[in-house]
């Protein structure tokens, strides 16, 4: 499976609950800050929830991203980064979150993706000024971006965002040979680890517990590795 597009918004829902709206609450009104332990509870469902609308896949570069205990490998990102006064009102916004590997979310870093009619806007939504990149939200990335084995990454010439995709691929050294042999030794690794889990899984059998669960992990590695291949090899 490929990271939908456009992605879905089910994480929405999660910052409508009670108890994340006093949360949030708490953080606009300057009691705590980002990496405040309060607020992980609501960030480990955010980022839960934006790994299954990606399907467990970058929005910038669209690659698996490993999934460990620390979440070392990804981050919760901002698309308009809450570091910024002016967009600091959107840091729980659902328009403003998607998730990102780490070498993405590095080589994005802080930069304004929005122009001055953005950055002065009220609300969050479509038309309110020109975004730099691609918006996860309001642009379709399969119709401005062509993603070939390799992977490797391209505007598609008279798009309809295609001065956003071009900056995009550039500022996030997409286009880079460096950063490309880097993705492909990463799609590599990351098939030969979901290819012993498997096997392991397969050797184990019903002893990994019920059959449903059983199923619905083999389900997930088989669809995983079928996308890797698809990424590296274009198969």
């Amino acid at each position: 499976m490929s990271c939908p597009d456009p992605i879905p918004l089910s994480h929405a829902k999660l910052l409508r609950y009670k108890n994340h709206k006093a949360t949030v609450a708490g953080f606009f009104a300057g009691n705590m800050k980002w990496g405040d332990k309060v607020l992980s509870p609501l960030k480990l469902e955010i980022r839960l929830a934006l790994r299954a609308n990606q399907a467990q896949s970058c929005y910038y570069c669209r690659r698996l991203i490993v999934l460990e205990r620390r979440n070392m490998s990804e981050a919760i990102e901002h698309y308009l980064d809450k570091s910024q006064d002016h967009y600091r009102r959107w840091t729980f916004h659902p328009l403003n979150l998607v998730v990102a590997c780490q070498p993405c979310n590095f080589e994005k870093s802080t930069t304004d993706l929005g122009d001055a009619s953005v950055r002065s806007a009220t609300y969050l939504q479509p038309n309110i000024g020109q975004f730099r990149w691609l918006h996860p939200y309001f642009d379709s990335y399969l119709d401005n971006i062509k993603v070939s084995p390799g992977p490797v990454f391209s505007a598609i010439p008279n798009s309809p965002r295609e001065a956003q995709a071009v900056a995009m691929i550039k500022e996030l050294k997409l286009d880079s040979i460096a950063n490309m042999d880097d993705r492909v030794q990463f799609l590599a690794d990351e098939l030969k680890k979901l290819m012993a889990r498997s096997f392991k899984a397969a050797r184990r059998g019903t002893r990994y517990g019920k059959r449903d669960r059983y199923e619905a992990f083999q389900n997930e590695l088989e669809s995983r590795i079928e996308k890797g291949m698809l990424q590296l090899h274009g198969i």
